[in-house]
């Protein structure tokens, strides 16, 4: 090669690096969404990890700290309580417990705030994809598509650091 980086690819990589900047794409837009749409519902200013955990608790009603890092896939025990302790704080979910076995509940404010995001949810997402795709899309089958993705990257990033 002449001094040039140069990049030999095949199409499933191309293919994966397009799905790649597209997810990141959505990641962005989503964060945007998420933080526009809860401080318009009445929830204030929250960064997108709240957001994603006031909306968890509140589909749970009552669920574990623990549940909740777990299904939203978030590494660290601390990061999770720093927004806990921001949504209680705002009055929009309750939390019970020692930090191991903390169970957390959602407000009467919380669960308005999250009726209020679910509405703007559907009048401004569910109804404008629902304009745009046919009603047989596959959104299911993309979904487990980026789970899959997901899975493959955590255990990526694991193999990552030990180099």
């Amino acid at each position: 090669m002449d001094g040039e980086a140069r990049c030999d690819v095949d199409r499933l990589s191309v293919g994966l690096a397009d799905v790649e900047l597209a997810i990141a794409k959505a990641r962005w837009a989503h964060d945007r969404w998420v933080t526009a749409a809860i401080r318009a519902a009445g929830g204030g200013s929250l960064s997108g990890a709240e957001v994603l955990i006031l909306l968890a608790v509140c589909r749970a009603k009552r669920t574990a700290l623990a549940d909740v890092r777990l299904v939203l896939s978030f590494e660290h025990t601390h990061s999770v309580s720093y927004a806990v302790r921001k949504l209680c704080s705002a009055g929009l979910m309750s939390a019970e417990g020692t930090s191991h076995g903390k169970l957390l509940q959602i407000s009467d404010m919380g669960a308005k705030v999250c009726s209020n995001y679910l509405a703007l949810w559907r009048d401004l997402v569910a109804n404008s994809m629902n304009r745009v795709l046919p009603a047989d899309a596959p959104l299911s089958a993309t979904a487990d598509a980026i789970r899959l993705l997901s899975g493959l990257y955590a255990q990526a990033a694991r193999s990552a650091a030990l180099l």
